[in-house]
């Protein structure tokens, strides 16, 4: 499964952060907060990939995963979502 900071690396081979923060009307400390947490937030998620023109509920559900405990369910729901991803 890709990491939101895929997306967000993405995202920063286009254009700089300061660009990014102006573009999703985020503080200018957001994007770098979540590169070093190692994953963003569903909404930067989202409004990144609505950007860089992909899908948004992917990527948030995506960074939603990103930020719960490993867990058997968690790993269940990440199998099924790959799957759903291929069709």
């Amino acid at each position: 499964m890709q990491s939101t900071l895929n997306l967000l690396e993405r995202a920063l081979a286009i254009a700089p952060m300061p660009v990014w923060t102006e573009k999703l009307d985020v503080h200018r400390n957001a994007l770098r907060n979540a590169k070093n947490s190692g994953h963003l937030t569903p909404v930067l998620a989202g409004r990144l990939a609505i950007e860089l023109q992909e899908n948004p509920q992917a990527w948030m559900a995506t960074a939603v995963l990103e930020g719960e405990k490993d867990s058997p369910a968690k790993r269940a729901l990440i199998k099924q979502l790959e799957k759903m991803k291929k069709l």
